[in-house]
């Protein structure tokens, strides 16, 4: 896994150091709350509650949210283009009548081409929409309280639809986005215009 940590953080920011000269070149980093993978989950939780008529939950423990890095090139005034990375990482309590049987946790690794269209563009401030389509892997780790455990991979779509985003700042800004998909219903962070 850290190789292709590894491998994601290059992809990311070596465009940037490569083409920093005209001020056209932004990185992002940033968190989002409610990615479409925890949201899904919570809904599979759901449905096998209601199918067992409550003999198995799967309670939420813990979860990162998404942790988002980001490459944006400014393609002109109306768009920009770039890629996003993004991981996240969802634990859940497994309960057959009510006692604890195992854990579930599951990571996720992101990259995906972004587009984004600016309504917008000022010195200071910039309002936008974009769509991210890229590609999930990560894994599923189930371990049982008595000892076992069984590790499967992940490889799905990937996707966000920001339905908008506003930014502000010059060279340093900070940015909030509501949309859903990977990086969240809301998500934000600072920005840095190289």
């Amino acid at each position: 896994m850290k190789k292709q940590i590894s491998i994601i953080i290059l992809l990311l920011v070596l465009p940037a150091t490569i083409f920093a000269q005209d001020k056209k070149h932004e990185i992002v980093l940033g968190y989002g709350v409610g990615t479409h993978y925890a949201i899904v989950e919570e809904m599979a939780n759901i449905l096998g509650v209601v199918i067992t008529l409550g003999t198995f939950n799967a309670e939420f423990e813990s979860g990162t949210g998404a942790i988002l890095l980001g490459y944006r090139y400014s393609a002109g005034e109306k768009f920009s283009i770039g890629i996003d990375g993004s991981y996240t990482k969802i634990k859940d309590n497994l309960k057959i009548q009510g006692k604890q049987v195992g854990n579930l946790e599951k990571e996720f690794y992101t990259i995906a081409p972004y587009v984004a269209y600016n309504y917008i563009k000022k010195e200071k401030i910039r309002l936008y929409s974009g769509i991210g389509l890229g590609y999930t892997f990560g894994k599923d780790k189930y371990t049982t309280d008595d000892g076992g455990d069984e590790t499967k991979n992940i490889g799905e779509f990937a996707f966000h639809i920001n339905a908008f985003g506003v930014r502000f700042g010059k060279n340093i800004g900070g940015y909030v986005e509501v949309g859903y998909g990977y990086k969240g219903l809301v998500n934000l962070g600072v920005s840095f215009t190289l």
